[in-house]
Order: C-alpha cells, then sequence, then structure tokens
C-alpha cells in the first residue's frame, strides 16, 4: 500500500501528453466529486460485522501460546542448562565487540590528533620558525596523548623534520632536523616550559620525504595511514597516521605524522583481553601479514643479513585461530564455533577500515560456559518445537486468511490509484481496525486529489525559497561566496571604476564557540552582519563568504574611503559583546582602478591585506580576550576573585622556597591567577552555590572546567605554556584526580603547586582567618600528603607558612 502511495505523490495523474493542464484539473474535479458520491453510496450498502481484528488476534495467539508453551514447559524445567548456550553467545558477542570498539578507539587517537592539529599548521597557527613555540607545540600535543602514541612530527617539503617522540624509557625527546643539524636527526631532552634542554642523541641522517608515511600522505592527498614499516630508530615496526599540509595555492608544506609502534598496539590489546581470557590478533587482510596480538607472539624476525620478514597468521601458535580464519576465507562466515584439538572456542572476524587500512580483526573467547548436554537438550526441544509449530501454523493459516482478504482489497485500490483511477475507494466491510484504516485510506486519497490541484502553487513556493537559499547564506540572509562571486563579476564593468573590495574577518570565533558553545557563536556572526548592513550601500554587495568571513564590494569607491569604511567597521563592531568577550574583526582593502586589472587578483589582495592585519593582531587580542573572561568571572564571582588573587601569590611564593627561576615563577604566579579560567562558562547559578549544595549535574559541570581553562589558554602564545600546568590542577598525587588521572610526577610540576595553593586558599578564605583557622588547612593539606598532594611541596608549603608566623 505505501508504495502505491509514494508512486501516486511522485507521479500525480496520469494524462495524454500535451493536455492542457487547466482542463486536466477541471477533469480531476469531475473525477473527485464523482469518486466521493460512489465512495459514499458503497459504504452506505455494504454491510459490516462487528469483529474487531484484535480479539481475533488474541484468540490465535492464545491457542498457539497453549499449543506450543504446554509441550515447551515440559522440558524447561528438566532442561534448563539449554539457556547456556545463548547466554554464552550473547556473552561472547558482546565481548568480541567490545574489544573491536576499544580497538576502534585506540586507532582514532591518532586520527583526532591529526584533524585537531592540520589545520593550525596549515593556517600558519603558529610559527614554525619559531623554535621555542614549535617545541612548545610538538611537547604539548604529544604530553596529551603520550600513553597512547610514541611520537608526533612534522616533516616540511623540503626534508626539514621537526616533533616530539618517546625514548626506550618513555621519556620525552624534541626532534629537530634541519640545516642546522646537517640533516641529522637531533634529540634533545625537554625543559619543565617544553623547550628543548641538553643534547641527548643524534640519531643520523634522516630525511622524511623518503619515509613511507610522508610518502603515503602526499599520494593520497589526504588522510591517511601509512603501511607498516621499520622504525628509523625504534627496534619495531611502526604505523603512521599522515595527513598532507597545503598552502592556499595546493602547494604542498609538509606532512604531519602520529606514529604509534606495533609492540604498543599488543601492549594494549593485552591490557583489553586480560580481565576476559580471550584472545585478539589484528592481521592485514590482503596479505595475512601480522599487526599486532595479545598473545605475545612477535610481529616478525630480523635474518642474519638485517632483513626484516613479516610473519603472518599461519606462524601463530593456536589451532583455533587458524581453523577459524580457514574457515572464514572459505565460507565468509564472521562468527564462528571451533572445536579443534580439544581446544573450544567462540570466533569473532571483523573487517576494520580506515584511510590505508584493510584489516582482519580476529577475538577468540572459550566456550567453557557451556555445559556437556547442551547438543542433545537443544535436539529434543527442536523436535518438539517443530510439531507444535506445524500444528500452530495450520490454525494460524485458517484465521489470518480470513483476516487479510480485506487487506487484498485495500491493495488492489492502492494499484488503481497508482495507475490513475482517482475514483477508486475501498469498500469497508467490518468496523475493526482494518475497517478504521481502509476509512483513513479513503480520506487520504480524498486529500491528495485536493493536494494534487494545488501542487503548482506549492511548487512555485516552494521553488522560490530554494532558489533563495541557493544563492544567500541561511544564517544572516547575505549573499552566499557562490552568489558574490557572480554578481562580483557582473559588477567588473569600467562605469563601476573604481572598485573597492574590503575583506573582513571575524577574530575569536573558535574560541566563543569552544567557550561559550556555538549558539553564542552563532550571535556573534549575526552582531558583524548587523554591523556591516549598517554600513553597506544599496548599491553594493555584501556577501557571507565562509564561516567567520565576510565581503564588501563597494562601487565607485576610492581606497582611502574604503581604508575609512573599514576603520569605522572595525571600531563599531569592537564596542558590541558576546558574553566576555569584546567583538573584534580583522579587515584588508584593495581597489581596482584601472580596467585591465582582474577582480579576483583584487579580492584576493583584499584577503591577504587582512590576513597581515590578523596575525598581527593575534597575539593582542588572544590576551586582551584572555584577560576581558578572567575580567568577567570576577565580576560574577568576588570569591573567584579573590581565590585567584591569593593563589597567585602563593604560588609565587612556592617558586621561591623551591628555588625556581624567574621564568619559572612568572609561569606559576600567572598559572595560578588564570587557573579557574574555564568556570567563565559556569552558569551565575553554579558559580553562587555552596560546595555542599551543588548537584551531580552541577558537579559535572564543574569538572569541565580544567578542559576549558586549557582550550581558552591555548589561543594566546603568551599562555601556551600554562595551559598544559593549569589542565592539570585537579590531578591527585594518588591518581585519584581527574581529567586524565594522573598519579605522582607524571603531573606536571605547576599542577602539584597550584593544587596545594588552591586547597589552602579556599579553607582560608571561606575561613575566619585565625590562627586556628590557618592551622586547620595546613592540618588538612598535611592529612592528604601522599594522597592528593606531593609530599615534598607539602613540607616546604607548610614551612613557608609556619615561618611567616
Amino acid at each position: 500500500m505505501s508504495s502505491s502511495l509514494i508512486s501516486l505523490i511522485l507521479s500525480g495523474i496520469k494524462a495524454p501528453t500535451g493536455v492542457n493542464m487547466k482542463k486536466n484539473g477541471i477533469i480531476k474535479n469531475i473525477i473527485i466529486k464523482d469518486a466521493i458520491i460512489k465512495n459514499k453510496t458503497t459504504r452506505n450498502k455494504k454491510s459490516r460485522k462487528n469483529m474487531s481484528i484484535i480479539s481475533l488476534f488474541i484468540i490465535t495467539f492464545t491457542l498457539l501460546l497453549l499449543i506450543t508453551s504446554g509441550g515447551i514447559a515440559l522440558f524447561i524445567f528438566s532442561s534448563w542448562k539449554t539457556s547456556a548456550r545463548s547466554s554464552t553467545l550473547e556473552i561472547a558477542s558482546k565481548m568480541n565487540q567490545d574489544v573491536f570498539n576499544q580497538i576502534d578507539s585506540y586507532i582514532q587517537i591518532p586520527i583526532t590528533i591529526n584533524t585537531v592539529n592540520h589545520k593550525l599548521i596549515e593556517n600558519n597557527g603558529f610559527y614554525m620558525d619559531n623554535e621555542d613555540a614549535r617545541n612548545k607545540y610538538f611537547v604539548s600535543v604529544l604530553s596529551a596523548y603520550n600513553k597512547n602514541v610514541y611520537s608526533f612530527s612534522y616533516g616540511t617539503a623540503n626534508g626539514e623534520y621537526y616533533g616530539a617522540r618517546l625514548d626506550e624509557n618513555g621519556n620525552m625527546e624534541i626532534i629537530k632536523n634541519n640545516a642546522q643539524t646537517n640533516g641529522e636527526s637531533w634529540y634533545y631532552y625537554v625543559n619543565d616550559n617544553m623547550t628543548a634542554g641538553s643534547f641527548a642523541v643524534n640519531a643520523g641522517k634522516f630525511d622524511p620525504r623518503t619515509r613511507e608515511w610522508y610518502k603515503s600522505a602526499v599520494q593520497t592527498g589526504g588522510p591517511v595511514f601509512s603501511q607498516v614499516y621499520k622504525h628509523f630508530v625504534m627496534d619495531d615496526l611502526t604505523l603512521s597516521a599522515a595527513w598532507p599540509v597545503y598552502d592556499k595555492n595546493r602547494e604542498l608544506k609538509g606532512v604531519l605524522g602520529t606514529h604509534m609502534l606495533l609492540a604498543d598496539i599488543g601492549n594494549h590489546l593485552k591490557e583489553i583481553t586480560s580481565s576476559n581470557n580471550s584472545s585478539v590478533i589484528i592481521i592485514e587482510k590482503d596479505t595475512g601479514y601480522l599487526i599486532a596480538n595479545s598473545i605475545g607472539a612477535g610481529n616478525y624476525s630480523t635474518s642474519d643479513n638485517g632483513d626484516i620478514n613479516r610473519k603472518t597468521i599461519a606462524d601463530i601458535n593456536n589451532s583455533s585461530i587458524q581453523k577459524g580464519y580457514e574457515e572464514y576465507l572459505n565460507s565468509g562466515k564472521t562468527e564462528l564455533s571451533i572445536s579443534h584439538q580439544k581446544e573450544n572456542a567462540f570466533i569473532n572476524i571483523q573487517q576494520y577500515q580506515q584511510p590505508g587500512l584493510d584489516w582482519l580483526i580476529i577475538s577468540t573467547v572459550p566456550k567453557n560456559l557451556l555445559i556437556s548436554e547442551l547438543d542433545k537438550n537443544i535436539s529434543m526441544t527442536v523436535w518438539y518445537v517443530i510439531g507444535s509449530l506445524l500444528l500452530s501454523f495450520v490454525i494460524y493459516f485458517i484465521i489470518t486468511r480470513r483476516l487479510l482478504n480485506p487487506m487484498k482489497n485495500l491493495l488492489n485500490t492502492s494499484k488503481k490509484i497508482e495507475t490513475g483511477d482517482l475514483s477508486a475507494r475501498v469498500a469497508i466491510v467490518r468496523d475493526d481496525e482494518i475497517g478504521e484504516i481502509s476509512e483513513a485510506f479513503n480520506n487520504l486519497a480524498d486529500n491528495m486529489q485536493h493536494l494534487i490541484i494545488n501542487l503548482e502553487d506549492q511548487v512555485a513556493t516552494r521553488t522560490k525559497e530554494l532558489r533563495f537559499l541557493s544563492n544567500h547564506d541561511y544564517m544572516t540572509g547575505l549573499l552566499n561566496r557562490r552568489s558574490f562571486e557572480n554578481k562580483m563579476k557582473e559588477m567588473d564593468t569600467n562605469d563601476n571604476l573604481p572598485i573597492s573590495i574590503i575583506f573582513i574577518d571575524i577574530n575569536g570565533l573558535k574560541m566563543v564557540n569552544d567557550t561559550f558553545g556555538h549558539t553564542n557563536g552563532d550571535k556573534l556572526i549575526m552582531e558583524a552582519s548587523q554591523v556591516l548592513k549598517a554600513n553597506i550601500r544599496d548599491t553594493d554587495l555584501l556577501a557571507r563568504t565562509g564561516g567567520d568571513e565576510f565581503v564588501m564590494l563597494l562601487i565607485k569607491t576610492q581606497q582611502q574611503v574604503a581604508n575609512l569604511l573599514a576603520t569605522k567597521i572595525e571600531k563599531e563592531f569592537s564596542q558590541k559583546k558576546i558574553k566576555a568577550i569584546t567583538c573584534s574583526m580583522a579587515t584588508g582593502v584593495d581597489t581596482k582602478t584601472k580596467h585591465y586589472q582582474e577582480i579576483e587578483k583584487i579580492l584576493e589582495n583584499a584577503e591577504n591585506e587582512m590576513y597581515k592585519e590578523k596575525i598581527a593582531s593575534r597575539k593582542s587580542f588572544g590576551t586582551g580576550a584572555i584577560m576581558s573572561i578572567i575580567n568577567a568571572l570576577h565580576e560574577k564571582s568576588a570569591f573567584d576573585k579573590a581565590h585567584s588573587e591569593e593563589v597567585s601569590i602563593l604560588c609565587e611564593q612556592i617558586g621561591h622556597v623551591m628555588n625556581l627561576n624567574e621564568t619559572e615563577i612568572k609561569q606559576l604566579r600567572d598559572a595560578g591567577y588564570l587557573h579557574d579560567i574555564g568556570k567563565i562558562a559556569l552558569s551565575d547559578e553554579i558559580l553562587s552555590k555552596d560546595t555542599h549544595k551543588l548537584t551531580e549535574i552541577d558537579k559535572e559541570m564543574q569538572r569541565q572546567h580544567p578542559a576549558v581553562s586549557y582550550r581558552i589558554l591555548s589561543m594566546s602564545e603568551d599562555t601556551l605554556d600554562l595551559a598544559n600546568g593549569v589542565y592539570g590542577h585537579h590531578e591527585r598525587w594518588d591518581g585519584s584526580g581527574y581529567p586524565k588521572g594522573l598519579k605522582g610526577e607524571e603531573i606536571p610540576l605547576i599542577s602539584r603547586i597550584i593544587a596545594i595553593a588552591e586547597a589552602y586558599s579556599r579553607k582560608m578564605i571561606s575561613s575566619d582567618n585565625t590562627q586556628t583557622s590557618k592551622e586547620n588547612a595546613l592540618n588538612s593539606i598535611i592529612r592528604d600528603s601522599g594522597k592528593k598532594y606531593d609530599p615534598y611541596i607539602v613540607e616546604l608549603f607548610v614551612n613557608m607558612i609556619n615561618n611567616k608566623k
């Protein structure tokens, strides 16, 4: 029935070619009226039966239930163990799926790293030539994922190579390979401020352009996993996720790479299978080469002459896995039950694909949950069920045949309507559910005739809406890029010279989205569009050409006038605020004064000028935005203002006690002041609540503020070195903290210092500031020494406070 209705809506009434639409509409109206009259006559003449279809199905179901369940119940109590098989299969399936999901999550990590960071490098998010900034960038990224990846690097198109890696002992090192190192890869230890420390090792000549991951990315032109290859330094095979980076002219700048050792993947498989006594093997689908496994088997061997010999699944000492793999190749089945050489197991084989990857994940679960009489009981039950179902089927067939006859009439009528007979209606023979459906169908057919008559008007309206949306931005109503480019060519005439173009880019849209949500990001875009609309003439063009980009085309406008207008727009926009962020935009201007100048080049020049201004103002905007956010937080919460100032002072004093250098002390002071900046994303209600009154939802919202702080501080070069320390200030010495559950010296030093200063400050601000309250605050910190706090810093801090007395 549904297919007939859909066909009718799509095709309409089938009429001879060339028939005038107006005449056709008249004919349709006649058919409708005639059909309605005939339908009413038919409804009144037909006798109706009162037995409901629900009652019939209940009777049918009851008969079947009595026949089948009565016999089956005799076996259930004597063979209850038969349920063990289905339970075990379900458990095995869930375990295998959980293993697959965890492997997928693990492989997604390098993809996530590349996705987040390649755009930053592509858009010159920081200066690659600034060695300290470059080193901090790579170290900060690897620090966030160092349990999952071996190294994070970037190879340039001219052979330079930068990044960070973990050495054999898990210590982080900075990679540098350029003209200064004579094309050799030099590794450096990492200072506390994430800059390069002392020289670690010279790994020798290395050109990233010769590596498998670099070539795969260049060849693909997008994100891809490389083929497995022997690592340059580590004694292991490596898998790399790579992403090529291009400039705006699509010229290759380099390749971003996130690298994992196969041994680490194998160790991860051991961890996720250790609790359930299962085994996992990952192989390449086409070659059968081993990628990783949880049973401790090596993935390769080295010949006497140093050649690497990859191992295949045939080299695995597990007959169940090999038997299951053979059956998969022969039958294509992915869920198998294997009994081979006294080994009984459930085997699940799933294909795993990513760009450049085509793997098979083979997981096994032992059958030790089954009982010996399982097959025997199943056999007995099956034979009895078959007999019961045969008898039930006969009864069910007789009854349902009677029920389904009216549905045939319903189907035949729908086919008549499909072929163009709009007068066809269903004869209603019973006042049951099918009768109600038939009546609803007739009403639907009446309504469709009415809709078809008015279809032309509706199509015209929808077409007009679609045309508008195809040429305009849905949010602001401004022209979109395609429409702007077409109109720009139309307005590129000598009569309109000089033609000036202002290219506009909103500063801080990502910061607003990440900190206050996309709703406020949309408000920022709308504020910008309103300012621009207020400064455009009817003869000019205004378009939104990207997420945060706008373009104004001004005819008969000198560049000096356009420059003044750009300045005016920037000034008006700077008077707006979205939450705590002062609105800001970068503009670029260029003017076409000669007929032979290409208007596209003028647009490109204006865009380039905009980027120059954006890059020049990035640092001041980032710092200004951060200070605006912290000031807004302090305006909302006097407690957090006093707390920030107190923590900053305490961090600075601890730094002096620990004999840190001035640079490190300044970092501590600044980090202490900004450590709670992420609370700007919290509502006023949560900020004003006492801690003991917070709900679980409130607490979960509060736990997000270190991540928000990290994102905010990472957006300015001046605070980038503070981001990691602030991110971890709720980590605990024993690993019970958040967000990453770090413990001991895994926690950054800045985070450990802030944790103690913050705890002391909160207790003192909420107390009467007497000697007794100070002693209580210190005793609380001493009790948590070695649990929440670094015991060494606790000892220094307690002595420092006591000496103040």
